[in-house]
């Protein structure tokens, strides 16, 4: 093994012998971040997430692999986006690492050495790896969510779209239905003005007051009034005085089934 293999293995095995410390000294430094999400998790959660970075991060500068580094990265990529984490407090959490492990190289190499500033010199070079690997990680989760929530909004989009469509179609064979009935109403209408006006019987339409709303031109000839003095008058002007108490009767019967029928004696406009 050559010096240089050597230096890493022993920056290695000093992280290995003290992980517990350093796992859980970076775990704190994490939780104080201030105005960070990781204030709301708890202290065990994060040992276990150091711990395991730390793992990741020790079998790096042993081996050279960074499959569980990786694989570390890859996990906290998509729950910490899940959890509503900002990119910039996560690489902040890793840096924090270094601040974690000073301590311990300081003890294990002379203070100011080359072998102590090597080792530092080391981790710089694993946690940029570590970041630049996370930033690209978290990008690709980042992008897969905004894909599926723009997929799941235009879906949401399509389905309002469907419920618009068919709300319209609804509102447009209403309004054709109710065009059609007003045809027909109007149709009817003009039948029965028709008959109303062509008849030769006098007609006569009253309100619950007893005055003629309404007439034709058989009763306009028959009482010798025209159409527009006929309408507005009322009832008892047409009627013998002593058939004036049928309007109470009228309006009584009315009111209680909707009928009324009586006999009477009728007066012109002349009085005859």
């Amino acid at each position: 093994m050559t010096n240089h293999a050597k230096r890493v293995s022993n920056l290695a095995t000093v992280l290995d012998h003290h992980r517990e410390e350093i796992a859980t000294a970076w775990a704190e430094m994490v939780h104080r971040l201030p105005n960070a999400h990781y204030r709301e998790r708890s202290l065990d959660e994060l040992r276990a997430s150091t711990m395991r970075g730390l793992g990741g991060i020790i079998e790096a500068l042993t081996t050279g692999s960074y499959a569980s580094l990786k694989s570390y990265l890859t996990d906290i990529s998509l729950t910490r986006l899940q959890m509503g984490f900002d990119i910039a407090e996560v690489i902040e959490a890793l840096l924090l690492c270094k601040d974690a492990a000073l301590p311990v190289i300081w003890r294990t190499y002379p203070s100011d050495s080359a072998a102590g500033r090597e080792a530092i010199a080391r981790l710089d070079g694993c946690l940029r790896f570590t970041v630049g690997c996370f930033g690209r990680l978290y990008a690709e989760e980042m992008s897969q969510h905004l894909r599926k929530a723009r997929d799941e909004l235009g879906q949401r989009v399509d389905e309002r779209t469907a419920e618009i469509r068919r709300a319209n179609e609804s509102l447009r064979e209403q309004i054709a239905e109710r065009k059609r009935g007003e045809k027909e109403l109007r149709e009817k209408e003009a039948q029965y003005r028709s008959i109303f006006e062509s008849t030769s019987d006098a007609l006569l339409i009253f309100d619950l007051d007893g005055t003629i709303v309404e007439t034709n031109p058989a009763a306009c000839r028959m009482y010798g009034y025209p159409y527009e003095e006929l309408v507005g008058l009322p009832g008892q002007d047409i009627v013998h005085p002593d058939y004036h108490h049928l309007f109470e009767d009228f309006k009584r019967q009315v009111q209680a089934s909707g009928r009324f029928h009586a006999q009477s004696i009728d007066l012109r406009k002349d009085g005859s």
